[in-house]
């Protein structure tokens, strides 16, 4: 794979590479990654190093929209300085996560890319996260698929898939990572990758989680099961506390 950054300077990298839509007759697959921030800086910009750093397939590109809450410290100017082809919007601090995701998926949805990738601002991928997440979806097409993560300090499960309890249908259970995908009901939202179509389909993050920090990914993923749309936990493929 290439990586999936190119030197547009010397102090900084670009996460969109360079050229056409095309590369020869393939059409390029275009992935849009969603991210919310607020006020951690070094953290934002530390996801955003290991996005870039991702050993992508052939004819696939990533773009990058990030939601800020209004942060209080330079974490808008930081990413413009570092990387000055992502799409920054600018909110009030009304949103929290679920309304940022929100807006930002809104903004997904109206526009050309094949995949949006949900992303968490303090998960460190793996290099090649994202090409396991594709090839994942590549062997059950039109699944969403969730990118189970490691506890930095512990090792295990942070975060991923889970499933309704079988003796108590109201309470998740995580999905515990194995070497296959396995089938969930719903998920955290730290990592998945999500087709364009089905956040079409869905209408996204329902608008009554803005201001709300949790629970939108939850809702997301059993309206998902409910409409018959597979959801997929592989591995772990990244790093979150």
């Amino acid at each position: 794979g290439r990586k999936a950054t190119v030197s547009a300077a010397m102090h900084h990298r670009d996460l969109r590479p360079a050229g056409t839509m095309m590369t020869g007759s393939t059409p390029i697959r275009r992935i849009l990654a969603v991210m919310a921030t607020y006020g951690r800086r070094d953290v934002t910009l530390a996801g955003l190093e290991t996005l870039a750093a991702q050993r992508l397939p052939e004819a696939t590109c990533i773009d990058v929209l990030v939601i800020d809450d209004g942060s209080p410290d330079d974490t808008v100017a930081a990413i413009r300085a570092r990387y000055p082809a992502i799409e920054v919007v600018q909110a009030d601090g009304s949103l929290w996560w679920a309304g940022a995701m929100a807006r930002g998926l809104a903004a997904a949805a109206a526009g050309p890319a094949d995949f949006h990738l949900w992303l968490n601002d303090d998960v460190r991928l793996d290099p090649d996260a994202i090409a396991r997440l594709l090839a994942i979806h590549d062997a059950s097409p039109g699944a969403v698929v969730i990118g189970t993560t490691r506890d930095p300090i512990q090792g295990g499960r942070s975060y991923g898939g889970q499933r309704l309890g079988r003796r108590h249908p109201f309470r998740l259970e995580p999905v515990v990572a194995s070497d296959t995908a396995i089938s969930c009901d719903t998920f955290q939202g730290n990592i998945a990758l999500v087709p364009a179509a089905v956040t079409r389909r869905l209408g996204g993050i329902d608008p009554a989680f803005v201001g709300v920090q949790g629970m939108a990914d939850t809702d997301f993923g059993l309206r998902a099961t409910a409409a018959g749309i597979a959801l997929l936990s592989p591995e772990a493929l990244a790093m979150a506390p």
